[in-house]
């Protein structure tokens, strides 16, 4: 009797390649969701709109307010609890955040990390960058102790210090590596 060609394969290698596969398929909900809302409601307007920047700013005080019920959540492991609330919000924070940024002016900083977004996606996790971070804050947070203002300058710190350390991989790679993202060494 022969064995199934399964029985060899280590589950962690086939789970690995499911997520993979499962987060590809979430993205694309997320790419048809931004070219829709793009085409309806942001390509119309060229121009600066109050509407939209205040409409922004209210979706991401909504999603703000309502992903704290769904809990943490992981797009690496696909661990997105209550699907019903995670992919609306994730929607509609993405849509509020598009939305700021086409009505605010225009900064630098910002610039620099949306186009170098690739190089953050793809090291702030794989690198341990993300690890680093948070145990350099957790040893700030130990400090300031366990009010809710501590939690969110906790949460500030590890972003702060993720793109600290992510603009010094960024210059290095843009440097010395640009062929890895896919430009020409000038």
């Amino acid at each position: 009797m022969t064995e199934p060609v399964m029985a060899n394969i280590p589950v962690y290698i086939i789970s690995g390649i499911a997520r993979v596969i499962f987060r590809g398929l979430i993205a694309s909900i997320f790419v048809v969701a931004g070219y829709y809302s793009y085409t309806w409601l942001l390509g119309k307007s060229k121009s600066f709109s109050i509407m939209q920047l205040i409409a922004g700013i209210i979706m991401m005080i909504i999603t703000v307010l309502l992903f704290g019920i769904n809990g943490c959540v992981d797009y690496h492991y696909l661990i997105l609890k209550n699907y019903a609330l995670y992919f609306p919000l994730a929607i509609i924070a993405s849509l509020g955040v598009v939305l700021i940024c086409k009505n605010i002016y225009s900064l630098r900083l910002i610039e620099f990390f949306g186009k170098n977004s690739l190089i953050i996606m793809a090291t702030h996790v794989q690198c341990y960058i993300l690890y680093v971070a948070i145990k350099l804050s957790e040893l700030i947070s130990g400090i300031m102790g366990q009010s809710s203002i501590a939690l969110a300058l906790f949460i500030l710190s590890i972003m702060i210090i993720v793109f600290l350390i992510e603009s010094i991989i960024i210059l290095i790679i843009n440097r010395f590596f640009p062929f890895v993202i896919g430009k020409r060494r000038k």
